[in-house]
């Protein structure tokens, strides 16, 4: 899917994501921060209210709108808001963090969202993201990082950024800056909705992929596998293609235009492949072999298939690239900041 795709459906009249079947999967997606319960409001519309869904921020005001099954209020104190202070943050999650452990029993997956950046979200996202994992829960962050001319968030959040990683099984980042550069004459709440439907699809994607029944089965021990071998900094990456051409199908998924990382290090993989009964077994092997090349040597490998009506000529692809060496990441970004993209602006009535 590329961001042609993606923006025809956040530009159509409906845009919804396939609908996520849980099954027996315990899965619960939070909301942090401003940013974050925005996305959240999204994935709730979006999943047409499949998923279990936490809200949880200081601002009542924001909390009321956003679309969740359960919210929680946390208090800053005396403030009232955290005044972009991560440590106000940090320390409202705390002061909930009963409230917030008694929201997240018995998840067997919990997705954090959150913009990093500000005070809540990036305070309080680790201290939730370190709560699941302590009670069993696979972890994974899905955070946005600031344009590069917003300075000091740029700042905050890439200095908070390896709070979140090493309290979650795997943090994937998405970045703003990579968002204007391909959408910059979209409606400013439209560009925006490019992010959560990448979200959005994202969260379903993973979930109906260790859920549904597969000619080659991945199940949750196997992505727990994956995220032990190789954790961290992860990117997950879609593509749909003519079965023909397997290298197209996996060039297409390491374009993804809003996540920017360097995949030649990712220790490990868990590619899911949806196609209709007459793929060759020399496709799925190619798509396979095409994306070992892009990783390191010894990367950790696990691969499940399922037989799709309708998908002949056609395959669908999930990838999860885990174990991204962060250090890299943040060299990379703040590279970029002192060398910002020039974006040809045009402003929409």
């Amino acid at each position: 899917m590329d961001i042609r795709a993606i923006v025809r459906r956040v530009t159509s009249e409906t845009s919804p994501v396939r609908l996520v079947e849980e099954d027996s999967l315990r899965v619960t997606v939070v909301g942090v921060g401003g940013a974050g319960c925005n996305m959240l409001s999204r994935v709730e519309v979006l999943t047409g209210g499949a998923l279990d869904t936490l809200a949880i921020n200081v601002d009542e005001q924001h909390l009321r709108r956003t679309a969740a099954r359960r919210k929680i209020l946390i208090s800053a104190g005396r403030r009232g808001g955290t005044g972009g202070r991560v440590d106000v943050g940090e320390a409202a999650a705390y002061r909930a963090i009963s409230a917030i452990r008694e929201s997240l029993e018995d998840a067997d997956v919990v997705f954090v969202l959150c913009g990093l950046g500000g005070g809540t979200g990036t305070g309080a996202s680790p201290v939730v993201a370190s709560a699941a994992r302590e009670m069993g829960s696979i972890v994974f962050s899905i955070v946005t990082m600031p344009f590069s001319h917003e300075g000091r968030r740029v700042d905050i959040a890439l200095q908070n950024l390896p709070r979140l990683v090493d309290a979650s099984s795997a943090t994937v980042v998405i970045e703003n800056e990579r968002l204007m550069g391909h959408v910059p004459h979209l409606p400013f709440t439209r560009a925006f909705d490019v992010i959560n439907y990448l979200v959005a699809e994202m969260i379903s994607g993973l979930v109906d992929t260790i859920t549904r029944p597969s000619m080659i089965n991945i199940d949750l021990s196997d992505l727990r596998e994956l995220l032990l071998s190789a954790g961290g900094l992860a990117s997950i990456l879609f593509a749909e293609e003519d079965s023909a051409d397997p290298r197209k199908i996996v060039m297409e998924a390491l374009n993804n235009p809003l996540i920017s990382v360097d995949f030649s290090r990712a220790r490990g993989a868990l590619i899911h492949l949806s196609t209709g009964s007459d793929i060759p077994i020399s496709t799925v092997y190619s798509i396979v072999r095409a994306i070992r090349e892009q990783l390191m040597e010894n990367a950790y490998i696990t691969l499940g298939a399922r037989i799709v009506p309708g998908m002949e000529g056609r395959v669908r692809m999930l990838c999860i690239l885990s174990g991204i060496p962060l250090d890299l990441f943040l060299a990379a970004h703040r590279e970029r900041r002192e060398r910002p993209a020039e974006v040809d602006l045009e402003f929409v009535e």
